[in-house]
């Protein structure tokens, strides 16, 4: 298990995993344009800045669509994607996730886990412990007293 597979499990499972693709021409274009207004009527210290944002913008697009085209060639975890995942998110996640995915499909031995499915269940894991923990935080109806 590399430090890479870990990054990629984790990426893929994280909460920006499924941010749309279309997202990145309009702000590299925005950025283009900026650094470009900067250049011709500014300084160059800050074009150049400008520049690299961009240059490191269209480095996270490109590697976005290289994970997506990766994912859809490959689309079920391998034993190797879920040591990643597991190292990436905990156990407790994890195992909340197969038990999710163990009660959505029942006793189905056929079923190949998939990337996409294991992903959204861990998002679905995530929320619930979020909104169990605001509601630990809250009061109980049953507890305010109202004169």
């Amino acid at each position: 298990m590399t430090a890479a597979d870990r990054a990629l499990a984790a990426w893929e499972v994280g909460p920006l995993s499924g941010m749309p693709g279309i997202i990145h021409l309009p702000i590299s274009g925005v950025m283009l344009l900026a650094s470009l207004t900067v250049t011709f009527f500014g300084d160059r210290t800050s074009a150049l800045v400008l520049l690299v944002a961009l240059g490191g913008w269209l480095l996270l697009a490109l590697a976005d669509l290289a994970r997506d085209l990766w994912i859809r060639r490959h689309p079920y975890a391998s034993a190797r994607w879920l040591a990643g995942v597991r190292r990436a998110v905990g156990d407790d996640f994890l195992g909340g996730a197969l038990e999710r995915l163990r009660t959505c499909y029942g006793p189905d031995n056929a079923y190949v886990v998939r990337r996409a499915d294991m992903a959204l269940e861990i998002r679905i894991v995530r929320a619930n412990q979020r909104a169990g923990q605001r509601r630990a935080e809250g009061n109980m109806l049953a507890t305010i007293a109202w004169p």
